[in-house]
C-alpha cells in the first residue's frame, strides 16, 4: 500500500487492539488478502472482472459484510476513536435487543432523495453478519449486476427504470448521481420497495449526516484538493489546528483529494506527518487510557 495507507492503518491497529484486521485487495491472486479468499464467485456478478473499479469494489464489500458482518472502511478513512464507542455497540448485541442497530454508518445529503437520507457512503459500512438488510441489498445489487457488464438502472431517454425496480421513483436524483454509485441506488430502490427494509433503515439504523463530521474538514475547506493537501502538510501544528482534526469526530474520510498522499516516497509521508502526526500523538494519548479503563476522554 502507498505509505499514508500504510500508517494509516497502523493508526487503526492502535484504536482497535481486540480487532482483527484484514486489508482486502485485488489485483495479487496469490495473496492471502486477495478478495477470493473471502468471497465466493458465485457472489459476485458474471460481468465482475469486465466491471469498472467501483463496481467490483462495491461487490466485494457487501459481499464481506453479508457474510461476515464487522466495520469495513476505505484505507483512506482516518479513525480517531475506538470503533466501540460510535458503531460497533450499536450492532454488537442480540437482534432480538430493542437497542439492535442494523447498519451505522453515514448518508450523503446531495444523493439522497428528498427527506429521506437514504444516500448511503458505503466507505463506511458497520453491520452484523447475515443481517437482513444488508443480505437484501447485497442480493439487489448482485441481480442488477449480473445483468450486464453495464448495469442498466434507466434508460435516460425514455426514463424507464430497470424492471427490477417495479414503482421506484429516483427523478430527483437525476441521471449522474443515479449511476454514480449502483450500491446506493441499489439501496434506494430497496427502501421504496419493502417497508420492512425501510424501517430497517430509519428505524433501527444509526445513519449520520457525512458533513458533520466524516467530511467536516472538506466542507470548512470547499472540498479543495490543494487547500485540503496544504492543510495537513503545510499547517501550523497548533492545538487549534489539532482540534480540527480530531476533537468530537470519530474519523475523517480523505474523496478525491486522497491521491495528493498516495506516495510511496517517505520524504513524502514525513512532510504530511507535520500535522497529521501530532493529531496521532493526540489520539494515542486517548487511547492508552482507553484500553487501560475503557473510559474515552473527549477532550
Amino acid at each position: 500500500m502507498p505509505i499514508f495507507a500504510q500508517e494509516n492503518v497502523k493508526m487503526w491497529s492502535y484504536l482497535t487492539p481486540d480487532w482483527e484486521l484484514r486489508i482486502i485487495q485485488g489485483t495479487n491472486l496469490s495473496s492471502s488478502c486477495h478478495y477470493s479468499k473471502f468471497v465466493p464467485s458465485n457472489m459476485l456478478s458474471q460481468f465482475f472482472d469486465h466491471g469498472f473499479v467501483q463496481l467490483q469494489s462495491d461487490g466485494v464489500r457487501l459481499a464481506l459484510m453479508r457474510l461476515y458482518g464487522g466495520v469495513y472502511m476505505d484505507v483512506t478513512t482516518m479513525l480517531f476513536e475506538p470503533l466501540e464507542k460510535n458503531f460497533w455497540n450499536h450492532v454488537d448485541r442480540s437482534p432480538s435487543d430493542k437497542d439492535y442497530k442494523h447498519l451505522v454508518g453515514y448518508y450523503g445529503a446531495w444523493y439522497s432523495l428528498p427527506n429521506k437520507n437514504d444516500g448511503y457512503e458505503v466507505w463506511m459500512l458497520t453491520a452484523a453478519a447475515k443481517d437482513p438488510l444488508v443480505t437484501a441489498w447485497q442480493q439487489l445489487f448482485f441481480e442488477i449486476t449480473n445483468e450486464a457488464p453495464k448495469p442498466f438502472i434507466r434508460n435516460e431517454t425514455t426514463k424507464v427504470l430497470n424492471k427490477r425496480f417495479p414503482g421506484v421513483t429516483l427523478d430527483p436524483l437525476g441521471e449522474f448521481w443515479i449511476n454514480y454509485s449502483v450500491s446506493c441506488t441499489c439501496l434506494h430502490a430497496l427502501l421504496q420497495m419493502y417497508p420492512e427494509m425501510n424501517d430497517m433503515y430509519v428505524n433501527k439504523s444509526v445513519i449520520r449526516d457525512v458533513s458533520k463530521d466524516a467530511f467536516r474538514l472538506n466542507l470548512e475547506l470547499d472540498f479543495s484538493d490543494e487547500k485540503i493537501y496544504d492543510f495537513f502538510v503545510n499547517s501550523p501544528v497548533t492545538s487549534h489546528n489539532i482540534d480540527r482534526m480530531v476533537k468530537g469526530v470519530p474519523l475523517h474520510k480523505l474523496t478525491t483529494h486522497a491521491r495528493y498522499f498516495k506516495n510511496d516516497n517517505m520524504n513524502e509521508w514525513r512532510r504530511l506527518n507535520n500535522l497529521l502526526g501530532y493529531s496521532r500523538i493526540h489520539v494515542y494519548e486517548k487511547a492508552k487510557e482507553w484500553q487501560r479503563t475503557g473510559v474515552w476522554v473527549d477532550s
